[in-house]
């Protein structure tokens, strides 16, 4: 026997047939006796004995009643020298590596965004990998440098937030900005504020950012990380890049503002966000949660709102209150629904979506080698829509308390059946919404996260 590493291997595997060429001579039996003793083609024999047929439990039965031994050890013998042959071949050191490979990065996900090219050859894959993050070997990864916000019950895939983050660099590294002065920072805030009133307000968002030396990227999530947007370094410049996980203004808005805030009260590091999270006992995430909703709705003006028109909050009062203080119908509803003044079905239909609206300013997730245009300025075709549904169903089944039918969502947003379809299946594979029942009689509710 040899050692290597830990595990002890013997030093040569003996071959079945060799073995049961050495009973035939010990017994002076030929191939052809052996055929007729244990009712098996002369042919079957002499492949057993050369290796090219491979001893099955019937065969090993066969064997061990012939010689009076038992029929594990053929069995053990064959299944020894066949592991043998396989790891001789190499096969396994591929499945290995591509185990490992697997295990770091979402690779599925890499090549369906079009980040890596697709290759059978674990040479190629690895080379592809390696190229995507800029390192000579995949030992030389970075680590996950993002302090995260999570939600407690929902552990987000360390894999996907490595590359999600990686394409994040590459996209702000290629962007041309001003010099960032984090002085100038309140009246960037006031800038952006100044565009909340109007619906294509996100449209002027990254211009603004950039001007003011700060890099604006927006990279859908991917599958099983959970969280809306950060803020990284790129180059020295902060960047804010944000999901769109929710397709609704109200939360492009607070998600953009709580970002600013960590930038305007210096908070160090590179973060990571998933806003339906609780901001616990970290003191920089309350102040950053607390600044972005004063901005957006200051807290007296919506607490006085509150008081003159509750229970009955009309379009008509909410569109009026929005005006008076120079924002978007949408965030003022939003920040309504999220205080629990209303449920989050009340006037949903509302909030327009922005993936549409920001594709200018969206990844790209077509192959590589059949994309034309730079990174980071092209996106998704999503769904003839005036907005993505995704976010409606998902906040109507998270008002309600229990398990709901199709037909309840569809009757209370207006949904037809292959929107529906789509839209479910979509929170279902991500998690989000947990389905019990097939078919007509499947239900549905928000997971718990």
């Amino acid at each position: 026997m040899r050692k290597k590493g830990k595990a002890l291997k013997p030093a040569r595997v003996v071959a079945p047939g060799s073995l049961v060429r050495k009973e035939l001579v010990a017994r002076g039996w030929t191939q052809e006796d052996l055929a007729k003793i244990m009712g098996r083609p002369v042919q079957a024999v002499s492949e057993i004995i050369s290796g090219k047929k491979q001893i099955t439990p019937e065969t090993a039965l066969g064997l061990a009643d012939a010689f009076g031994t038992s029929a594990e050890i053929w069995l053990g013998m064959e299944s020894a020298y066949r592991l043998n042959l396989a790891r001789q071949s190499g096969l396994t050191d591929d499945v290995k590596r591509r185990g490992r490979i697997y295990s770091i990065v979402p690779v599925k996900e890499l090549v369906r965004r079009g980040w890596i090219p697709d290759s059978d050859s674990v040479d190629e894959l690895e080379s592809h990998i390696e190229s995507f993050f800029g390192v000579d070997s995949l030992n030389e990864l970075p680590p996950q440098r993002l302090a995260a916000r999570r939600t407690a019950s929902k552990e987000p895939d360390s894999r996907g937030l490595l590359a999600w983050t990686r394409r994040v660099e590459q996209i702000a590294v290629a962007q041309t900005v001003g010099n960032f002065k984090a002085a100038g920072l309140p009246k960037v805030v006031d800038e952006l504020l100044s565009l909340t009133i109007r619906d294509d307000g996100p449209l002027s968002v990254g211009e603004i950012l950039r001007s003011a030396g700060v890099c604006f990227v927006i990279v859908p999530h991917l599958q099983q990380t959970y969280f809306d947007g950060a803020v990284v370094s790129a180059n020295g410049n902060p960047t804010i890049a944000l999901t769109l996980r929710y397709d609704r203004l109200d939360s492009f808005w607070f998600t953009l503002m709580h970002e600013m805030a960590h930038l305007v009260r210096g908070h160090g590091g590179a973060r990571i966000e998933d806003l339906d999270g609780d901001a616990g006992e970290n003191s920089e995430e309350t102040e950053a949660d607390s600044l972005a909703a004063e901005w957006l709705v200051p807290g007296e003006s919506v607490d006085r709102f509150v008081s003159d028109v509750k229970p009955y909050f009309s379009r008509q009062a909410i569109w009026s209150f929005a005006e008076s203080i120079g924002r978007h119908p949408a965030i003022v509803l939003g920040r309504l629904q999220h205080d629990g003044h209303v449920s989050q079905a009340h006037l949903r239909g509302s909030i327009p979506g922005m993936r549409r609206m920001l594709e200018p300013w969206t990844d790209v997730a077509v192959p590589i080698e059949t994309s034309k245009q730079p990174s980071g300025a092209v996106s998704v075709a999503e769904p003839d829509s005036i907005y993505d549904p995704e976010g409606a169903v998902l906040e109507w089944i998270r008002s309600q308390s229990g398990w709901v039918r199709p037909a309840e969502v569809k009757r209370a947003l207006n949904l037809n059946r292959s929107v529906w379809s789509r839209t479910i299946r979509s929170l279902v594979e991500a998690e989000i919404v947990e389905q019990k029942g097939q078919r007509r009689g499947a239900m549905y509710r928000a997971a718990d996260r």
